[in-house]
């Protein structure tokens, strides 16, 4: 994108873009990185957000004012429904579930690694936007909800859903096959949380 460093420039720092509605998502992908900061605006280094459709014209309006030198990435809902319309100010987005590709990607940017070898992402290359090859569903044990020693945050029991509901991104971030954690994962970290409740989302069937 026009005006942006060199990843050799700014690989050094990982930073999440902090924004109350995004918690669940940061506090998922904060173990992933021994050493990554939370910011509440750009700043040098690897920007990371992740945003739904209501948070996106603020989010596109301050990467497109930020003056840092600064790689963006974008994950979460809205940039994998609208993966072009966020490229115009991103220079890459995560295309579903971050676990696996975000930790990826970081590394091949540090390094000089091929992107395009990286699955899940899109970016431009001139004016044309490429989708490398998709990534499979993740292992939800694999990976931790939150760390209790920097955040708490929900215990996301489940992912995926069988239906396609058409005001619904659920099946389109995480598939339509679904994917619990187990019982002893989530009692392990429930004792971290002082108000435990259980929510379901119930799919109205209309005749």
């Amino acid at each position: 994108m026009n005006g942006r460093p060199s990843i050799s420039a700014s690989r050094d720092s990982v930073n999440f873009r902090y924004f109350k509605k995004n918690m669940q998502s940061i506090a998922a992908l904060l173990p992933l990185f021994s050493q990554a900061n939370l910011v509440r605006q750009p700043c040098d280094g690897i920007m990371l957000y992740s945003f739904a459709t209501p948070q996106a014209p603020y989010v596109f309006q301050e990467v497109e004012r930020s003056k840092t030198r600064s790689i963006f990435i974008a994950g979460g809902p809205h940039p994998t429904a609208c993966p072009e319309e966020t490229l115009g100010f991103f220079d890459y987005v995560v295309l579903r579930e971050g676990e696996e590709t975000l930790p990826e990607l970081i590394d091949a940017l540090r390094n000089g690694k091929d992107i395009s070898q990286v699955k899940g992402i899109a970016y431009k290359d001139k004016t044309k936007i490429i989708f490398t090859e998709k990534r499979e569903p993740i292992v939800l044990d694999n990976y931790p909800p939150f760390d209790p020693n920097v955040m708490h945050s929900s215990i996301e029991i489940t992912r995926g859903c069988p239906f396609s509901c058409a005001y619904c991104q659920t099946p389109q971030l995480f598939g339509h096959g679904m994917r619990h954690r187990s019982i002893d994962v989530i009692s392990r970290y429930a004792k971290f949380l002082g108000d435990v409740r259980f929510t379901s989302m119930l799919r109205c069937l209309i005749p």
